[in-house]
């Protein structure tokens, strides 16, 4: 949506390499050296496609809310509402979470499942905790380093409309059915005993509104044929997104993981990035590899690049590498020691095929040549 609206309707001030004033705004507490530190063992195999510090808008409004309101009984019943709404500038949408009013099992069990709803939920919550528990700077100068870009966006809508949106907000909020008891038995056939209370505008008062902006880090990476994205709230520091962080071979459900281990390198022939137990180091050249860019030997437990020289086992088509392949003496064929069987005659090593066994209960295992 910021990327539409910057560069399709023109409404961001895009610079490089200068200074860029901001009437209120959350302080730049994180450097682009921090936002684009990597933390792998073989971080040099990772590039910086693209980033881009955006300054994005937001409208905030206090309010308090207080009625009075009588039931069909004439019982006085009072609400009262206070908070502070805070409207995305760019589509007028409040970010504060509507209350879930009788929330059904299908429908917590479809928020629970639903990982797209799940991260939403969270990236929500982090952009109203950063904007909540941060004071804004008026007129502070930013300077802009030449190896990234900087997008301040404008706001698209103007602080009336934020604020229609700020008291629809607060009506439906407050909306509520109220139960009541008919007073008798003939009342109770001809009336309901719900109504339901919607506030007046006139009951809601703006205490505060203006716009406050955010700095948000947006960076994308590349490694082989793979690119991850990361997005961090410059103030705070907050992550909000990190393609790159975790391995994504852990135990899943659809699209829901259930366990997270920290990715400690990337695979250096796709890309990858995964934790220790889905890379490996190659013996040889010291290159990283997932598994399908590496062949494990079944012997010594090495893994190996697939572009050096190994066996397949005859025996089990089990792989091994050369330092542990063994040569029978009678048809010199190559195989893996684990299938090595001694000649009880002249107690040498072959495979399976040059040996022949006999007896029942104790095995005699006689070689070719010695039988």
């Amino acid at each position: 949506m910021e990327k539409w609206w910057a560069i399709s309707v023109g409404r961001g001030e895009s610079v490089r390499g200068q200074s860029l004033i901001l009437e209120y705004a959350l302080p730049l507490n994180v450097s682009y050296a921090q936002a684009t530190k990597i933390d792998l063992l073989n971080k040099e195999k990772v590039r910086i496609s693209e980033a881009e510090l955006i300054f994005h808008p937001y409208f905030f409004a206090e309010y308090t809310f207080k009625a009075q309101f009588k039931d069909p009984t004439k019982k006085l019943r009072k609400f009262e509402d206070s908070d502070t709404l805070f409207v995305d500038a760019l589509d007028g949408k409040v970010l504060n979470p509507m209350p879930e009013m009788g929330l059904g099992i299908l429908k917590a069990i479809q928020t629970i499942t639903s990982s797209s709803a799940r991260a939403e939920n969270a990236r929500t919550q982090k952009l109203l905790m950063e904007l909540g528990s941060k004071d804004p700077l008026p007129n502070y100068e930013v300077q802009i380093e030449e190896n990234y870009r900087v997008n301040k966006l404008k706001p698209a809508i103007s602080l009336k409309q934020a604020s229609e949106s700020v008291l629809d907000f607060i009506i439906q909020k407050n909306t509520s059915e109220i139960a009541y008891t008919p007073k008798s038995q003939e009342d109770e056939w001809l009336t309901q005993s719900h109504v339901t209370f919607v506030p007046k505008r006139s009951d809601i008062r703006i205490l505060r509104k203006d716009v406050v902006i955010i700095p948000r880090w947006s960076i994308e990476f590349e490694s082989s044929e793979r690119t991850y994205r990361r997005e961090i709230l410059a103030c705070s520091g907050a992550v909000l997104e990190d393609t790159m962080l975790y391995c994504p071979k852990h135990f899943r459900i659809g699209s829901i993981s259930f366990s997270q281990k920290r990715s400690i390198a990337v695979c250096e022939v796709c890309g990858e990035s995964l934790c220790e137990g889905h890379v490996k180091r190659c013996a040889i050249c010291n290159k990283w590899l997932c598994e399908e860019d590496r062949f494990d030997c079944e012997v010594c437990k090495n893994s190996f690049c697939k572009e050096h020289q190994h066996l397949e086992c005859p025996i089990c088509r089990g792989q091994i590498c050369y330092s542990c392949a063994k040569t029978c003496p009678i048809c010199n064929a190559s195989y893996s020691p684990n299938h090595s069987v001694t000649c009880d005659k002249c107690k040498r090593s072959l495979c399976p095929s040059c040996v022949i066994a006999s007896g029942l209960i104790r095995k005699n295992r006689i070689c070719k040549n010695c039988g």
